[in-house]
């Protein structure tokens, strides 16, 4: 995982921890750290916004397609 000092002293981004993560539109998972593995579609789903679709980019292919989209995901992957 990132460092959060020095990804906002290289980049100029601030990161925020993952449970303050709220009213989101999509989500775009680029890395497949065990961590963001052992998310259930539950917890991913108490981030997105209540209304909107629930868009889930997943560049690493780490969650199975039929799954996300039976829970209401916009899933697309690599």
């Amino acid at each position: 995982f990132a460092e959060s000092e020095e990804v906002e002293r290289e980049y100029g981004v601030r990161l925020s921890d993952a449970g303050a993560l709220k009213d989101l539109d999509c989500i775009i998972l680029a890395v497949a750290h065990q961590a963001f593995r052992a998310l259930s579609p539950e917890a991913l789903l108490a981030m997105y916004s209540p209304e909107g679709e629930k868009i889930l980019i997943d560049v690493k292919g780490i969650w199975k397609p039929r799954t996300m989209t039976s829970h209401g995901f916009v899933h697309w992957r690599l």
